[in-house]
């Protein structure tokens, strides 16, 4: 029974929309029954509209994901170790971090154009941050007094960023990672929605705009679904990587 606790409120969820829009209490036309967005989607996904733009989206929301780790990690590394760069470049962040990515989609398509190469920048400047920030925190949560030991047991500088610090930093880095699945899906969806062309957002707005309701609904199911996908198989990986730390179980 333990194990079908997880799916018990989408099951009473499911039933409950289905009886509201079978005693005509929610408008079928607008709301439609989980029934028939389920069948929407398995059309979708049978005559492959709904995978060609999943792979469009996948092939931006990765290549954005993998660019934001590659420049936030490290740099988050280094202004975390060198109190004194961070303090020279925090102005910066700390004005760039509140802008919105969304509101650099008229930027993007100045001067970058309507390509990928326009809509991943945008994805990415959202992750960014949010990788950024963790990593940066993790790597001032380094305990002095750790450090202190082993500066006085002759340790070099190097010695402690690649053993110490690193180390120390990883859960945090791997918390920012996994916020990141959920931020490039966002923002994915929400840059192909106003770029259009292709890709699940462009899906979605599209059987919108064209009264395909339950093809909409279904959309954004999958949406969701990848995004659980996504994030089970990452925590898989975190698990393999972080073996010694123990997350927090709330079972």
């Amino acid at each position: 029974m333990k194990k079908l606790e997880p799916i018990l409120p989408i099951i009473a969820l499911w039933v409950l929309w289905e009886l509201l829009t079978l005693v005509g209490i929610l408008p079928g036309h607008l709301l439609p029954p989980p029934s028939k967005i389920v069948t929407a989607l398995a059309n979708v996904l049978v005559d492959g509209s709904l995978l060609y733009h999943t792979g469009q989206s996948l092939k931006r929301a990765l290549a954005a994901y993998v660019l934001a780790a590659l420049l936030a990690i490290p740099i988050g590394l280094v202004l975390g170790w060198f109190s004194r760069l961070y303090r020279m470049f925090e102005i910066t962040v700390e004005i760039l971090r509140p802008i919105p990515a969304i509101a650099l989609i008229p930027f993007g398509i100045l001067v970058l154009g309507l390509g990928d190469f326009s809509k991943i920048f945008i994805i990415t400047y959202a992750a960014f941050f949010v990788l950024f920030i963790n990593t940066l925190y993790g790597s001032l949560n380094v305990d002095e007094v750790l450090l202190l030991s082993l500066r006085s047991l002759k340790a070099t500088d190097s010695y402690i960023f690649r053993k110490v610090l690193i180390h120390a930093a990883s859960p945090y880095i791997f918390a920012g990672l996994r916020q990141c699945i959920a931020v490039s899906l966002i923002v994915m969806v929400a840059v192909e929605m106003i770029y259009g062309g292709n890709g699940l957002g462009f899906f979605i707005l599209e059987s919108e705009q064209t009264f395909r309701v339950p093809q909409m609904y279904a959309g954004i199911l999958f949406i969701g679904i990848l995004g659980y996908i996504s994030t089970k198989i990452f925590l898989i990986i975190e698990g393999r990587f972080l073996r010694w730390y123990k997350r927090p179980d709330i079972s």
